[in-house]
């Protein structure tokens, strides 16, 4: 598979973005993330994996107050915000407890070697929540990627990218593609942070947001022999009216390709002590106890 066209990735995701009206689904999702999460305008927000789809982002829903983080100073460089952002590994964050009110990611925990790290570091850096989007996982995602509709590893990425990066943790190894549900989320933050009242919030959907140049990242699945019979336009317009009756029913919803997680963080649970650091020896046990007539 050949690099796709010369403009640079970052560049041509930036214009598709500001330009296209099918990104109103993820905002929709997104800004109902922050309203569950109460997450206001002046929080502080850690956008891990940034680039200039989040800064889009970001000025679409009227969060300002926002820092970029990348693995790579070249990843930075490709954004509109050269002059801020840190260097961090997703998975090792390197930053105190709480230091932002709110840590981000869009499409970025699947590059994770282990998501589950991920996840733990950064709801260990936020003080208030967590909030990502990543594909979903569901029976009909399986069917896709068991019928060559989708692929299990994300080789089309490291293709479009001339085989020299864009796979796992940006490496040119093509990343296997990681899917969530909303039981292993709660799992998964359950277990990442036991000392506290955690509430997750899971949330499937369907998004086709893909433009023609994305398509071709598609090429070698069965979705390229369709697009060349029927041609990409044809093909978008049909996805995007499957997708808005797809999203209106809730187990159908559940299907879908994306999905939005949001991780509340909450106080100590009863049984801890002040410090949240040991079982609290004042805690008793609650034994159900039973009488026999």
């Amino acid at each position: 598979m050949e690099a796709v066209g010369t403009r640079s990735i970052a560049e041509e995701a930036q214009r598709y973005w500001r330009a296209t009206k099918s990104k109103n689904t993820l905002v929709r999702v997104f800004q109902k993330a922050l309203e569950r999460s109460d997450v206001s305008r002046d929080d502080s927000v850690l956008v891990i994996g940034g680039g200039n789809i989040d800064i889009v982002l970001f000025e679409t829903v009227g969060l300002t107050n926002y820092t970029l983080s990348n693995l790579t100073s070249s990843a930075l460089a490709r954004t509109d915000r050269q002059d801020k952002g840190l260097l961090f590994n997703a998975e090792d964050l390197g930053l105190p407890d709480g230091s932002f009110d709110v840590v981000f990611a869009h499409d970025v925990l699947h590059h994770c070697y282990t998501p589950h790290k991920a996840i733990r570091e950064m709801m260990r850096v936020a003080r208030r929540c967590v909030i990502f989007f990543d594909p979903n996982d569901s029976a009909f995602m399986r069917a896709l990627v068991r019928l060559n509709f989708s692929f299990p590893y994300e080789t089309g990425v490291v293709a479009a990218l001339d085989y020299s990066g864009g796979g796992v943790m940006g490496s040119a190894i093509p990343n296997h593609i990681f899917r969530w549900t909303p039981r292993e989320l709660q799992k998964t933050t359950n277990s990442a942070m036991p000392e506290r009242v955690v509430r997750s919030i899971g949330y499937p959907y369907w998004d086709f947001l893909v433009n023609e140049e994305g398509l071709k990242l598609r090429g070698e699945t069965r979705l390229g022999a369709i697009t060349r019979t029927i041609g990409a336009g044809n093909f978008l317009r049909l996805l995007r009216f499957a997708q808005s009756l797809l999203n209106l029913w809730g187990p159908v919803r559940g299907q879908g390709n994306k999905f939005c997680g949001a991780i509340i963080k909450g106080e100590l649970q009863p049984w801890m002590t002040p410090d949240g650091k040991a079982l609290s020896r004042e805690w008793k046990f609650k034994v159900a106890s039973t009488s026999r007539g």
